[in-house]
């Protein structure tokens, strides 16, 4: 039995009975070490009449254990949403099989309180079994979330049957993204920006980013102009351009036309057949 109250080590599958004459019973015993090492004892048994049998018993018990191939992850300067992909194995040092799993979340984050949620992370193998002697590449995908210029977390590994878990430190330097624009006229002249081209020339408009067609565009009269955008990050960016358009609903912009069109003796093709303009157009 165990020293430490925690009950007998080995178990029998019968533990007392009577033999009939010339009979025999097979008595499986299971041992249940408590700790790692070399395990010694003696299995006695008491027949009839006191007469003491005794069989040793030995083991070398064997704890699971498993390393990683890192302690710190440093992801360098990250950008918001651009993920960063590292991977890391996960090492059997023994001949027992290790089950090892990771946690869903990233502990720890700081220090800074705008650490806190900053980084995501996806991780190919959530949990597995690695067999005797070897080894599992696991493949990680860190996700920036919010710009925090110290971040750093820990990815904990538990592993069944280790006393501690394993783990590694991530480290990083989260920096937003960076995108200028500069807008050019029909010609391609520079007319408004935000880059540092913007600089050696004299903006027509006063808002660095806005694209103006003027106040005298002519109807059905084309006019181009040109935003050129520029990402001045080391990552890869990801650009959607939207046109909204602001102020009068179709309605109004058909009855516009029209009135263009009387206005022109229907010169504009496809418009209204002609005539004057109402009153009040």
């Amino acid at each position: 039995e165990a020293g430490d109250g925690m009950g007998p080590e080995i178990v029998f599958s019968v533990t007392d009975g009577e033999l009939p004459p010339l009979g025999e019973v097979e008595v499986e015993c299971t041992l249940s070490p408590s700790a790692p090492g070399p395990y010694r004892s003696v299995i006695a048994c008491t027949a009839g009449g006191g007469r003491v049998s005794c069989v040793a018993a030995r083991a070398d018990v064997l704890q699971p254990r498993a390393v990683l191939s890192e302690v710190e992850v440093d992801l360098g300067a990250c950008y918001v949403g651009v993920a960063v992909e590292r991977q890391v194995v996960v090492q059997n040092m023994t001949m027992l099989p290790a089950v090892f799993r990771w946690t869903p979340q990233l502990l720890g984050a700081g220090p800074s309180a705008n650490a806190v949620d900053a980084m995501s992370f996806q991780v190919d193998w959530p949990a597995d079994e690695i067999p005797p002697g070897g080894s599992q590449t696991v493949r990680f995908m860190f996700t920036p979330r919010a710009v925090c210029a110290d971040y750093s977390s820990l990815v904990v590994c538990d592993v069944d049957g280790m006393p501690k878990p394993l783990g590694f430190a991530v480290a990083a330097d989260i920096r937003g993204l960076d995108v200028e624009y500069d807008v050019l006229n029909q010609s391609g002249r520079l007319v408004a920006g935000d880059g540092q081209a913007m600089a050696a020339h004299t903006a027509v408009i006063n808002d660095a980013v806005c694209v103006d067609f003027g106040d005298e565009c002519e109807v059905r009269t084309h006019v181009t102009m040109e935003v050129v955008i520029r990402n001045t990050t080391g990552m890869e960016v990801n650009v959607e351009l939207m046109c909204d358009k602001l102020g009068v609903d179709d309605d109004t912009a058909a009855a516009v036309l029209g009135c263009a069109a009387a206005a022109t003796d229907g010169a504009v093709t496809g418009l209204a057949g002609g005539g004057g303009a109402p009153p009040g157009a």
